[in-house]
């Protein structure tokens, strides 16, 4: 997504807490993010979808 929007341009996704809160699980997604984009926001929710008791962050990203 962040190949594909423009300069400037924000993205928002919905996304597994575990995303942040693991170590290096994600290291590569990360890296490329932080080369891409910056994050402008990020909120963690409670399990908000029926069915699972996953929590959730909303991460807003502007590419640069």
């Amino acid at each position: 997504s962040l190949q594909l929007v423009k300069s400037g341009g924000l993205l928002t996704f919905i996304i597994p807490s575990a995303f942040g809160r693991n170590g290096i699980t994600y290291t590569e997604t990360k890296e490329r993010i932080f080369e891409l984009g910056k994050i402008v926001d990020w909120h963690r929710f409670p399990p908000v979808f029926d069915g699972t008791d996953v929590p959730n962050d909303i991460i807003i990203i502007r590419k640069r």
